[in-house]
């Protein structure tokens, strides 16, 4: 197997590519996060209408993103960013379930 050191003249800086890689971690789960929160608001509309079927897939969707984030956030390596995620993992996850 090819590694860094094999390939002469070649310079990988994976440092600069882990922190890559977790700002884009950490960019999905934020967007997951707002999207979950937005399907909620979606879900609670259509319920307050009278919408079953609507409210019943909204709420699949959020518990969807949710369980997304929730698979994903132990890969954030920043602890401080961790736990803001986590923390509003948890809000996500209680507005669901009072759906």
């Amino acid at each position: 197997m090819p590694t860094a050191e094999s390939h002469v003249g070649v310079s990988i800086d994976f440092e600069a590519i882990r922190a890559d890689t977790q700002r884009t971690l950490t960019n999905f789960l934020e967007a997951a996060l707002k999207t979950g929160f937005i399907v909620v608001q979606s879900a609670s509309l259509v319920k307050a209408e009278g919408r079953s079927d609507h409210f019943i897939e909204a709420k699949r969707s959020a518990r969807k993103t949710a369980e997304s984030v929730k698979r994903y956030v132990g890969l954030v390596r920043d602890a401080e960013i961790m736990i803001a995620i986590q923390d509003r993992l948890f809000e996500l996850e209680r507005l669901v379930s009072v759906l």
